[in-house]
């Protein structure tokens, strides 16, 4: 757990950083969420790629509406709104602020 805090925390700090280096780029927040996401998405094909020696895993069973409707919330809301919302959330308040929020989250 203490782990997850200071990665939280060294990302709020990187995040505020390019936020504030691109603040006078139009879209600049759209384009650092879309970087992230795509930094996500090869961290985690390299992670089933390890697990699988190697291989991708034969994923049929995942085409049902269910597994698809769950895939696409946990994509798409819990990741890529997300992390365009701390961008947007970045550009008022300090990573300072934004970690300690997140800090003390288990509190709450």
């Amino acid at each position: 757990a203490l782990l997850q805090s200071l990665g939280f925390g060294i990302s709020f700090m990187r995040i505020e950083h390019y936020v504030e280096k691109y603040e006078d780029e139009e879209n600049s927040v759209l384009t650092l969420a879309a970087a992230e996401c795509v930094a996500v998405g090869l961290c985690s094909l390299l992670w089933v790629l390890y697990d699988f020696r190697g291989h991708i895993p034969d994923m049929s069973y995942m085409i049902e509406p269910h597994r698809l409707g769950a895939i696409a919330w946990t994509g798409i809301m819990t990741t890529v709104v997300a992390i365009f919302l701390e961008g947007i959330a970045l550009q008022k308040a300090t990573a300072t602020d934004a970690a300690l929020i997140f800090a003390s989250e288990p509190v709450w």
